[in-house]
């Protein structure tokens, strides 16, 4: 399972968006907003970007499958009601939290970070430009 949701992730190295020369913030922040990482793409920080679809998809995939695992010990345990299926649907619900609070974590830090790059994206071409103007 984990295989495939990585291979998912790397799969959008084959369709990056194209940079664009001035991003705007507003919109790189919606696009990390989508998933995780669009905005980096957005921005042109491919390296970024696939770092945290990967990690996004990882921890997404994770939640998903420790929720179910949680359903079906609980479901067990409310049926039988042994003591062990209460023991384990409790720490697949923890681990369920623990990979949903990464990936909301992931989620947030894509936003912030694609905001801040297309901001400084400006800064970046006004120093190329002052490069270009003292290397004559």
């Amino acid at each position: 399972m984990y295989f495939l949701l990585i291979a998912i992730s790397l799969s959008t190295m084959r369709f990056p968006l194209q940079k664009s020369p001035d991003p705007e913030p507003k919109k790189a922040a919606l696009y990390s907003f989508a998933y995780p990482g669009l905005g980096e793409y957005y921005t042109g920080n491919t390296r970024k970007a696939i770092l945290f679809s990967t990690i996004a998809t990882f921890f997404l995939g994770k939640a998903v499958y420790h929720y179910y695992q949680y359903k079906t010990y609980r479901d067990e345990y409310l049926k039988i009601g042994d003591y062990s299926y209460k023991l384990e649907y409790e720490n697949q619900f923890n681990s369920f939290m623990s990979a949903l609070f990464y990936y909301i974590g992931i989620w947030g830090f894509s936003m912030v970070d694609s905001y801040i790059s297309a901001h400084l994206s400006k800064f970046y071409n006004v120093d190329k430009k002052i490069d270009e103007e003292f290397v004559r």
